[in-house]
């Protein structure tokens, strides 16, 4: 019917009461524009970049996942210039939007850890495969004819989003990214997941990331245009260092420019209404 959307906020309303016209964030009282304004971030200023090799690369395509259902349009680069686009930006102090897959064995929530060891889940035991989280061993390393594997047969599936906030540098294991996730504080890491190097250049789907943050040779190759305005946007913060939860031959160490995430926070284009409470 043509009055479908009417019907479903109907539906809505009847469950979870009508829309709030209004609505309170540290004692100020914003309208969903007034807050859109306050909070400053321009979606134009952000980019997708994704890498698979059934499209060109340096070039855009809508990707083909079922949560693309308004195909936006992705900018397709090999997984080495990929991974050179996130650590471009945590170095340059900003936070980067992860959609990947987290349905296989090597995402544990509950550990805090993401992994892809190099001896296959399917010929480990029950026990060898709660070590695999407890005890540091060798990575396999993902190519991206590998990477294309995966997901060519579904294996690599369009599961979740997250949020990248830091890096974290390990001598014998390389490097591990810090990320948010948004399944409750669960694991010693409070919620948040360490993912190996090697996970995330096999079960990343694309990243979302501010245009400032790209290499500049990466921005020119792509042809992509110039932020409307530089910030705000999601930076990192201060340094903080993290406990190891694995028993590794190093202590993780953490760049100084490379962890928490903070809002940085602007002066609202127009005076928003005190609230008395």
């Amino acid at each position: 019917p043509l009055d479908w959307l009417s019907k479903v906020d109907s539906a809505l309303d009847e469950e979870f009461g009508p829309v709030p016209t209004t609505f309170t964030v540290d004692g100020t009282v914003f309208t969903p524009t007034s807050f859109r304004d306050y909070l400053g971030i321009k979606p134009d200023d952000y980019v997708t970049v994704t890498s698979y090799t059934h499209h060109p690369f340096y070039s855009t395509f809508i990707l083909e996942v079922p949560d693309n259902w308004s195909n936006g349009t992705f900018y397709n680069l090999p997984i080495n210039e990929l991974m050179r686009c996130l650590n471009h930006s945590l170095e340059q102090g900003y936070t980067v939007e992860w959609d990947a897959d987290v349905s296989n064995m090597g995402f544990s929530a509950g550990n805090g850890l993401a992994i892809v060891p190099e001896k296959d889940w399917k010929d480990r035991s029950v026990a060898d495969r709660k070590n695999a989280f407890k005890t540091w061993e060798p990575e396999m390393p993902v190519s991206q004819e590998y990477r294309q594997q995966m997901f060519d047969s579904q294996v690599t599936t369009d599961d979740h989003l997250m949020h990248i906030v830091g890096m974290l540098d390990e001598a014998h294991s390389g490097d591990y990214y810090e990320v948010k996730n948004s399944w409750g504080e669960i694991s010693d890491l409070k919620g948040f997941v360490r993912v190996s190097e090697n996970y995330m250049r096999l079960n990343t789907i694309s990243f979302t990331v501010h245009k400032s943050a790209l290499p500049a040779d990466i921005v020119q190759r792509l042809g992509i245009p110039g932020p409307a305005m530089r910030g705000p946007v999601m930076r990192s913060g201060s340094t903080q260092s993290t406990k190891n939860l694995r028993k590794q031959p190093t202590d993780l160490k953490v760049s100084p420019a490379r962890i928490q995430p903070r809002i940085e926070k602007v002066q609202p284009n127009a005076p928003a209404e005190k609230s008395d409470n």
